[in-house]
């Protein structure tokens, strides 16, 4: 990495949160980003099902759901049910009335 007041130099115009990225980042965070990012395979895990793939375990894990037809996340108000929790506190704001990106 070059020298500190190099760094500095290069990110005058960028401010101060700039410099601390540069700083922190180094050769082997760029080498363990490129290896898990931007592998040959980006979707190793498969689902034995459909065959669709994923980049992760835990989202493979998330769509199995889809095809055992498992729902274990359920509205406080109407005991409907979802696969995923995201998916049940979206739709309790239907009871609620929030809105919270407005």
């Amino acid at each position: 990495m070059d020298s500190l007041s190099e760094c500095k130099d290069r990110v005058t115009d960028f401010g101060e949160s700039a410099f601390v990225i540069l700083v922190c980042f180094s050769r082997q965070d760029l080498s363990t980003h490129n290896s898990t990012t931007h592998k040959q395979d980006p979707r190793p895990y498969r689902c034995d099902q459909c065959g669709r793939q994923f980049s992760t375990c835990a989202y493979l894990s998330q769509h199995r759901r889809i095809h055992s037809g498992i729902k274990p996340y359920v509205c406080r108000y109407c005991d409907r049910k979802f696969t995923q929790l995201s998916h049940v506190q979206q739709h309790e704001r239907i009871h609620t009335g929030e809105k919270p990106y407005k």
